[in-house]
């Protein structure tokens, strides 16, 4: 009984260190390479692209928002305006 016991526990300490070797190849090849293994420039470098990045982005939203505020202050003087003038009628 304590042999099989033993086999069992090995097998599954087996089972656990393949699953942890997949899961390891898996995540390193669909990540970006961790930080601590670059040099400080190329971490400088990925940090100026994503500010870069981030600042277009930040840009954009920007001009959405104001296009949108500019569209909605149209709309909101033409409709006091056709107000006004039906008032007159």
């Amino acid at each position: 009984m304590a042999a099989g016991n033993a086999s069992e526990s090995q097998d599954i300490t087996v089972s656990h260190t393949e699953t942890q070797e997949n899961t390891n190849h898996v995540s390193n090849t669909e990540s970006i390479p961790s930080t601590s293994h670059s040099s400080s420039s190329e971490q400088r470098q990925r940090k100026r692209k994503n500010d870069e990045s981030l600042h277009v982005l930040l840009r954009d939203i920007d001009e959405d928002y104001e296009k949108r505020r500019r569209e909605i202050k149209e709309k909101e003087t033409a409709e006091r305006e056709s107000r006004r003038l039906s008032r007159r009628l």
